[in-house]
């Protein structure tokens, strides 16, 4: 919702799911990026939308799996996440 507010992509998630691209068409975009981490979803298809690129979303299924452990610090990654988005959306308005 917050990263909808700021950044005004008509995009329903943009962290989850898998990105692909043309590789010819996202290289200048992918050039433009700064971060390598959970926020890098969320830049690159900011900058993809802002240099007009046909971006579709589409539905898949996560099939959690029990063997695995999840890599994600709840609370200094969504941190983390936030500056990062407050940051990139005061950057992208000025």
């Amino acid at each position: 919702w917050l990263q909808k507010k700021l950044l005004r992509l008509p995009l329903h998630d943009t962290e989850a799911g898998y990105k692909f691209f043309n590789k010819t068409k996202i290289m200048p975009v992918l050039i433009k990026c700064r971060h390598k981490d959970w926020f890098f979803d969320t830049e690159v298809l900011a900058r993809a939308f802002e240099a007009k690129l046909k971006i579709q979303e589409i539905p898949v299924a996560f099939v959690r799996r029990f063997d695995k452990t999840s890599t994600v610090r709840l609370i200094p990654d969504s941190f983390k996440y936030l500056v990062n988005l407050f940051k990139f959306a005061y950057e992208q308005s000025h």
